[in-house]
Order: C-alpha cells, then sequence, then structure tokens
C-alpha cells in the first residue's frame, strides 16, 4: 500500500518513466497527495490512485502543539518567518525587503550564525517558530500546512528551479482556498476570515483518507 506518495512534479522524465512503471505495477492499492501525481500513475500504469492528506494534515493543529517546543535562542515578540528550501524567487526578496522597510524583524530558519552553523531548529522547535510567527513566507509545501493548521498568515511562492507547484494547487483545492493563488502562483492567506471553513473541509478529507486505508488493509 502506498499512502499520500509524491511525485512532487507534474511530468516523469522519459529516462525515468521505465522505473516509475514497473515498480508502480507492484504496487496494489495506491493513493498520492496531489491531483498531477494521480495523473501520472494513471499515465504510467493504467491504475486508479486516490488522492488523500498529507501525513502531517491527519493531525488537528491541537495534537502538534503538544510536539512544539520553544527555542534556546531569543525572539522578537513578533517575527516574521522565512523559510525557503530553494533559490529565493524575485517576489520572494521583495516580500521580505518590505517587511524589512516595515521595521519588522525577519527570522529566516536556513540562515547561517556567525560560527558558520545554522541555527538549532529541530522539527519541534518548526512547529513553534510558525504557530507564534506574525506571517510565514515560504517556497515550502509542509511549512505552508503547518501554517494552515495553526489558522496563520502565509505567503506561499513558487519555488526556482524545479515547478513543485502543483502540490501548493492541491493542497489550496483541499481547503477550497484556489481563489488565494495569484497570477503569480503565489498562494496567500492573509485574512483570518479564510479560515472558516478550513476545519471543516479537513474533517471531511481525513475520514475519506482513512477510509482509503482501511479498505486497503481489509
Amino acid at each position: 500500500i502506498a499512502y499520500a506518495a509524491s511525485f512532487g512534479v507534474n511530468e516523469i522524465p522519459e529516462d525515468k518513466k521505465d522505473g516509475f512503471i514497473k515498480n508502480i505495477k507492484g504496487i496494489s492499492k495506491i493513493s498520492v497527495r496531489e491531483q498531477s501525481g494521480a495523473h501520472i500513475v494513471m499515465d504510467l500504469s493504467g491504475k486508479v490512485a486516490k488522492v488523500v492528506l498529507d501525513p502531517t494534515l491527519m493531525l488537528t493543529a491541537d495534537r502538534w502543539r503538544k510536539v512544539a517546543k520553544c527555542p534556546r535562542f531569543k525572539l522578537a515578540s513578533d517575527y516574521i518567518l522565512v523559510y525557503a528550501l530553494g533559490e529565493k524567487s524575485a517576489n520572494f526578496n521583495t516580500a521580505i525587503a518590505k517587511h524589512k522597510a516595515e521595521g519588522k524583524s525577519v527570522f529566516d530558519i536556513c540562515m547561517v550564525g556567525q560560527n558558520g552553523r545554522a541555527v538549532a531548529v529541530g522539527p519541534a522547535e518548526f512547529l513553534y517558530l510558525i504557530d507564534h510567527a506574525d506571517i510565514i513566507l515560504t517556497d515550502s509545501f509542509h511549512a505552508t500546512v503547518f501554517s494552515l493548521l495553526f489558522h496563520k498568515k502565509v505567503r506561499t511562492f513558487k519555488r526556482e528551479g524545479i515547478d513543485m507547484s502543483s502540490r501548493i494547487i492541491t493542497l489550496a483545492e483541499t481547503v477550497d482556498l484556489t481563489g488565494n493563488i495569484d497570477e503569480n502562483g503565489t498562494f496567500s492567506v492573509e485574512h483570518l476570515s479564510d479560515y472558516n471553513n478550513l476545519d471543516k473541509c479537513l474533517i471531511k478529507k481525513r475520514e475519506y483518507s482513512l477510509s482509503f486505508l482501511e479498505n486497503s488493509i481489509h
């Protein structure tokens, strides 16, 4: 059984297809986390893949808060959290510069300190930083996920290089926020009213995702 598998891209390179075809045929029940992944599975194998929730979305915000831990370093009372896995786009950098010009404290998780080391942020601290930020600026799928779970203001920019926007598009569809993606592919949630329907959407999708697992096992 494959639960919430992700290709991360919209198309499989030609030189990789044979390997995927061979291995997909060996999996009896397949689910993926984005709609483009379901199309890829169908094209390569003729199998129907269910689109289910990423595992991180199967838990509520309260459950994740039990895992969160305050970092040992000092934080500003109001800070802008930056988390970029790829090279920051022009729009990403413009947003950071705007907040700095407004006098906001910007904390970049991936920054390197004067000692040449990255700041000490593990998974538990990562959750805390998102939950307590004023706004999150990111190109990360999972930073977006936790921002939504914690009902935070967030702007998710398209990642430079490999196009991984299918994950964000499916996520926006899941929580009924497709209208929050602009012409540049930036996904933004900056009004708390956008969260009025989100938890209800997730409850339904959690039930659907669990039913896939239960039906696959029996």
